[in-house]
């Protein structure tokens, strides 16, 4: 199972989150939050850092932030170039029309 929480910061995810993993096993389940991408993720697909933090059979993962980030977050934070930002989006919109 994947729980995306997306907000702005001290919009009160972390808390949510806390709430949540307080009771659950902690073998079943990840809380992943992204930074920064590194020098090798900003030369993959985006999407390639959230496929390797899917959870396998019977694990919840909880995101931290969402692939929304790449849009909104990253874009105003001056990490994203805006050629490689409209490619992005363009690929959503097209995976949005896939779903």
């Amino acid at each position: 199972m994947v729980i995306v929480f997306e907000g702005r910061d001290s919009a009160g995810k972390g808390g949510s989150i806390k709430r949540i993993v307080d009771k659950l096993d902690p073998n079943h389940f990840r809380v992943v939050a992204k930074g920064k991408p590194t020098d090798a993720e900003e030369k993959q697909w985006y999407f390639q850092r959230w496929v390797r933090e899917m959870p396998s059979e019977g694990e919840i993962v909880l995101f931290d932030r969402s692939w929304y980030t790449r849009a909104g977050v990253e874009s105003v934070m001056n990490l994203r170039v805006k050629s490689r930002l409209e490619v992005f989006l363009k690929t959503v919109q097209l995976l949005r029309k896939a779903w």
